[in-house]
């Protein structure tokens, strides 16, 4: 393979005030397109989330890859979490077994080491509101999606009032 440097390259005089112009007029350009792209992206991003669609991504722990498929073994840990939880469980404890039993989170990709599950994963994951089948977009909960919910409704909406009370007592890190 060929490693590239700055030294590879002569270093050219200031371009004349007409190149300097072309330049900006150039970047402007390609300014507007990335924009206007990221601009057609969240239009399309909205219309999926307005039809329920699954939208891509990385893979949900729940779910297969396909983002509607549900994986049994998963799902089963989401809703067992989430009411462990609402009986007064901590998130910490749950990450710790899960860590110990060698769950794998959605990002783990084998022969590499599991991450370590943490409290705050684990938080993440139980107020996803595509556990209970709902579609979220910039926070707004849009339309009942078209994968299964693992995890009922109602269960969902307790748990996730449960962890944004703020008067919830936060343990403290050993660290």
């Amino acid at each position: 393979t060929t490693r590239l440097s700055l030294r590879s390259f002569p270093v050219l005089p200031p371009p004349p005030p007409s190149g300097r112009l072309l330049a900006r007029q150039l970047g402007a350009v390609a300014r507007y397109e990335v924009e206007h792209m990221i601009e057609r992206q969240q239009a399309a991003k909205l219309q999926a989330a307005q039809a329920g669609k699954y939208r891509g991504g990385r893979r949900a722990f729940g779910y297969e890859s396909d983002g509607v498929t549900v994986r049994p073994g998963e799902a089963a840990l989401v809703l067992d979490a989430t009411q462990r939880v609402l009986h007064g469980e901590s998130l910490g404890s749950i990450a710790r077994e899960w860590t110990a039993r060698g769950v794998p989170s959605s990002t783990w990709h084998p022969p590499l080491t599991p991450n370590p599950w943490t409290s705050i994963a684990v938080h993440k994951l139980l107020i996803r509101a595509r556990n209970a089948g709902i579609i979220e977009h910039s926070g707004e909960q849009m339309a009942k999606a078209r994968w299964p919910a693992i995890v009922p409704e109602e269960t969902w909406q307790a748990v996730r009032l449960l962890l944004a009370n703020p008067a919830r007592r936060h343990a403290r890190s050993k660290r």
